[in-house]
């Protein structure tokens, strides 16, 4: 088995090749073991072929804005405009018919990708796996260039029909596009080297940047798991560590302002009291002759003089005293 690594890496054969190599012989030996046809499995006892990883070109946000603004006006640009906003594959975008576009609601659907039969024929087939099958909401202006390329292509738009097309109305061939069409677009935005599977990895950069939950990012990649995308832009978030630990700042900031906010105000209503008084009225019998009289009661905060409710125990006891004030009568 060490003998046959080796040969495979003089041969040039590359890391990742090797590994896919490794791990298929190991799971086909691994089901030879359980049906007792081999007594165990000779790669347990080797390390799979390591597979470095590559640094992925990612464009910043203001690069992928020069790139869309490069882009010719109508088909080129759409794709354009659709890859960075939206982080979808090569082969769905140039997959879509129009029955997956709900222009209406702001949906797109992805249920299949293009791809190169052995000789040569280019046909829809569903994707890998059951997570890349996936609904999301579309970006304003992922909608606005789908909406102008219904209204300028001249070729059908039924349910059935390519969204992106060749001058005939048949399929785009991904390795013409990419020649043709996004290579010079690249130069002549006057951008680094990139591939077309670059926008993805630099539209969800711009998602991570912005603060995107991963979550969301995992539904709108077509991830199976959260963990395939921490795996891939899991460095990006790292990346945007201190912005992440700021929030918790933000937030008690906000409510210790609040509440040193409520301490002034209370502290600047004890500072100024306001003189309050109490209107009583004579007793019983003399309230039909007697004016009213005014009693002062202290200071206490609150409203303007003589605006406040009459404090029940101090009148209870000016309507005690008076009760006991000797009526005169005078005679005549």
């Amino acid at each position: 088995m060490k003998n046959w690594l080796l040969v495979l890496a003089e041969r040039g054969t590359g890391a990742r090749t090797r590994h896919v190599a490794f791990s298929t012989l190991s799971t086909a030996l691994n089901a030879a073991v359980r049906e007792d046809r081999i007594a165990k499995n000779p790669c347990a006892v080797l390390p799979a072929p390591r597979v470095e990883r590559v640094s992925k070109t990612i464009l910043d946000d203001a690069q992928a804005y020069t790139l869309i603004e490069s882009a010719a006006e109508g088909q080129q640009r759409s794709i354009i405009t659709l890859a960075l906003n939206t982080g979808m594959r090569e082969g769905e975008i140039f997959a879509l018919t129009w029955g997956n576009v709900d222009l209406e609601r702001g949906e797109l659907q992805v249920d299949a990708t293009l791809t190169e039969t052995k000789d040569g024929k280019l046909e829809r087939t569903p994707p890998k796996t059951k997570s890349s099958r996936r609904k999301f909401k579309l970006p304003v202006r992922a909608a606005q260039v789908l909406r102008l390329q219904r209204e300028t292509t001249p070729h059908p738009t039924g349910a059935d029909a390519l969204v992106f097309s060749d001058r005939n109305g048949g399929p785009l061939r991904k390795s013409n596009f990419l020649r043709r069409e996004f290579a010079p677009l690249v130069k002549r935005a006057g951008l680094p080297k990139i591939t077309f599977h670059s926008l993805r990895h630099t539209a969800f950069s711009i998602l991570i940047a912005e603060g995107a939950d991963p979550v969301q990012i995992m539904r709108l990649a077509g991830h199976s798991t959260v963990r395939m995308t921490m795996d891939h832009y899991g460095h990006l978030f790292a990346a945007h560590q201190d912005r992440v630990s700021g929030i918790f700042d933000q937030v008690f900031d906000r409510h210790e302002a609040e509440s040193k906010r409520r301490e002034a105000a209370v502290a600047a209503a004890s500072a100024a009291p306001v003189r309050r008084t109490t209107v009583v009225g004579p007793p019983l019998h003399l309230r039909s002759k007697k004016p009213a009289v005014v009693v002062t009661t202290g200071f206490s905060t609150g409203g303007d003089e003589e605006t406040r409710t009459p404090d029940p125990l101090h009148a209870k006891q000016v309507l005690y005293q008076l009760s006991y004030i000797p009526v005169v009568r005078r005679r005549f």
